[in-house]
């Protein structure tokens, strides 16, 4: 069976994607944020069942009770963040304020290459993508699940075709082949870990304080082909500023025990950033 988030279509209008790729490059950062407000406000009254996740996450998250505004906020940081990759892809990083966290045995291990990068859908991976692969010459395959973002994939693509991902599609038979070319050849592969896809093992890990299934393909993956994982968050702060936190992944026990240390690890960067969390259906219920 699908996940529940794959059964979710994927929302937006490619008219107004394509408006608003054409305001931030035309006018900049700042105006084009303005349009950030009603967009989220929109979805904020008709986007039930994401509200509803929304307010469950929080619930676990935040020290207080959850307001309407920390949903806004919740929403706002979303689309900030891709707003953003409009101007990466461009390019244009003048406008940010980059701080990195990052161990450098992490560093060293992306800079030889042949490992995975795995990150989730907590803040932003495309930010640590773009990054590497401009300022520190690193060759980043992403492995994905092409339909489930198809149109705003084609829509980033046309900023600049140059700087898109190149991906491997899941569904794709080969996949698991053109993986291990890249490995081979001294290149990184990065996935995103959070999300349970058709076919997944698939494990049960405490998450917020409440059981959750995880997949634990990453980690199986790592451990047949014996390359090591680096594990990456690019976390929004608000305004202009995002965080890079980068960490080897220690490679001891079985796929299970790996996959509830990464969502430990998911845990705790929640708990510090709780508005980066882009899941937006109900995690601890989702079908498998």
């Amino acid at each position: 069976m699908r996940a529940l988030w794959l059964e979710q279509a994927e929302r937006g209008n490619i008219y107004a994607m394509r408006a608003i790729i054409y305001i931030a490059r035309k006018l900049g950062r700042r105006v084009s944020r303005f349009f950030l407000y009603p967009i989220c406000l929109y979805f904020l009254i008709f986007s039930f069942k994401a509200r509803r996740a929304s307010r469950q996450y929080l619930e676990k998250t935040l020290t207080r009770p959850v307001r309407i505004s920390d949903i806004f906020r919740h929403y706002f940081y979303f689309a900030s963040s891709i707003l953003d990759r409009i101007f990466w892809l461009s390019g244009n990083y003048a406008a940010f304020d980059f701080k990195l966290k990052v161990e450098p045995e992490a560093e060293q291990t992306l800079l030889k290459g042949g490992c995975l990068l795995l990150g989730s859908h907590l803040g932003s991976f495309e930010l640590m993508r773009i990054l590497g692969e401009q300022h520190r010459g690193l060759l980043i395959n992403i492995l994905m699940f092409r339909e489930n973002a198809a149109m705003i994939n084609e829509v980033m693509r046309k900023v600049n075709p140059e700087l898109f991902p190149k991906i491997i599609d899941m569904d794709e038979p080969l996949a698991l082949l053109r993986v291990k070319e890249c490995l081979e050849h001294g290149e990184i592969v990065g996935m995103l870990g959070d999300r349970i896809l058709p076919r997944d093992k698939i494990t049960s890990c405490d998450f917020l304080g409440a059981p959750a299934y995880f997949p634990t393909g990453a980690f199986q993956l790592a451990a047949s082909l014996d390359v090591p994982i680096v594990l990456g968050f690019g976390l929004y702060e608000g305004g202009n500023t995002y965080t890079i936190h980068l960490e080897v992944f220690p490679r001891a026990g079985d796929s299970a025990a790996q996959t509830c240390y990464y969502v430990q690890r998911l845990a705790h960067h929640c708990l510090h950033s709780p508005y980066n969390w882009f899941n937006f259906y109900d995690i601890w219920h989702a079908e498998t």
